[in-house]
């Protein structure tokens, strides 16, 4: 069902951004002719959607740590120093800061053409779904957030793949 509702998402984009790819290959270029100020946060910045990197660096102590094992030993106050090293880096690289701005965007527009389609949604899950007096109906849970971005050329395939990986539903 996951792969479904991937793929449904995934058509929202498409349907709600015919010109998506085109407008990706273009700022995938306007990155790579700027230089980030900072090579060690910038290959942060590359390797995940701006959002979500924060995020994670904002969970709990419990939370982080459980997702992140390998990095536990950083505290609440060590990432919140972290976060803010990253906060004053966009503000003076034009590089991340465009990143950052273009993750934005494309997050919005993902939340926006699954907002526009949440009527389509119902049917589909109830024909999986099939609800009970009581039960509670599963329809995903989707958070722009957690879509990482691979590299900026792969959004939308990397926005897929994070809400097939994720199997958030509530």
């Amino acid at each position: 069902m996951a792969s479904d509702i991937t793929d449904l998402i995934a058509d929202f984009i498409r349907q709600a951004e015919p010109d998506l790819s085109t407008r990706l290959e273009y700022q995938a270029q306007a990155l790579e002719d700027l230089k980030c100020t900072n090579a060690v946060l910038g290959k942060w910045v590359d390797a995940h959607d701006v959002q979500y990197l924060l995020a994670a660096f904002d969970l709990d102590d419990h939370e982080f740590a459980s997702n992140f094992p390998g990095m536990a030993h950083l505290k609440e106050h060590d990432r919140q120093k972290i976060i803010e090293t990253f906060e004053t880096h966009f503000e003076h690289c034009p590089r991340c800061h465009r990143k950052r701005s273009y993750d934005m965007e494309f997050n919005g527009r993902i939340e926006s053409a699954v907002r526009q389609q949440k009527v389509n949604l119902g049917p589909q899950f109830q024909a999986t779904n099939p609800e009970k007096p009581g039960e509670e109906v599963h329809r995903p849970q989707v958070n722009a957030a957690t879509a990482k971005a691979q590299a900026p050329g792969q959004r939308a395939a990397a926005a897929s793949a994070a809400v097939k990986e994720s199997g958030h539903y509530h």
